[in-house]
């Protein structure tokens, strides 16, 4: 009888020890999970809907088989922001084109920024028969005077 009710008390232990290891992984994993959402939602990045490039933006477009590349740079805070870039091609005989770029500013802790270029490079496909027409650039969705270069 008292080796049946020492084999229980193991038993009972065991599983004790088994649940309190299940409820701290549970606790710890949760706190973890809230802590890194909190992180995550602090530091996003949001469109700087005042920024305006000084200047026409130069463009340089380069075409390689049936590859377009756009590309050049856009001053903006090197600390404090980045550069997301899209491009828009439409139509099939004639193909008009827009590169959209958007200046996102982080909310850490910029004290004074400094500007540097932050260089940007967008590419599409097309038929060798279909013409290619820039209809321009757009930065923060408003349409911005550039100034196109051919390279080839």
């Amino acid at each position: 009888m008292a080796k049946k009710l020492a084999k229980e008390r193991g038993a009972f232990l065991l599983v004790f020890v088994l649940m309190l290891l299940l409820v701290s992984w549970w606790g710890i994993s949760s706190f973890a999970l809230r802590a890194s959402d909190a992180s995550l939602a602090h530091s996003a990045p949001t469109v700087d809907n005042a920024y305006r490039p000084k200047g026409p933006v130069v463009v340089h477009h380069r075409v390689v088989g049936e590859t377009h590349t756009y590309s050049g740079s856009l001053d903006i805070s090197a600390e404090c922001d980045m550069l997301a870039t899209s491009i828009a091609a439409d139509g099939v005989v004639q193909t008009h084109v827009v590169v959209s770029l958007t200046v996102l500013h982080s909310n850490d802790g910029c004290a004074s920024p400094t500007l540097a270029p932050a260089p940007f490079s967008v590419s599409f496909s097309s038929t060798k028969s279909a013409s290619v027409i820039f209809d321009g650039i757009t930065v923060q969705n408003k349409k911005t005077s550039s100034s196109l270069v051919e390279l080839n």
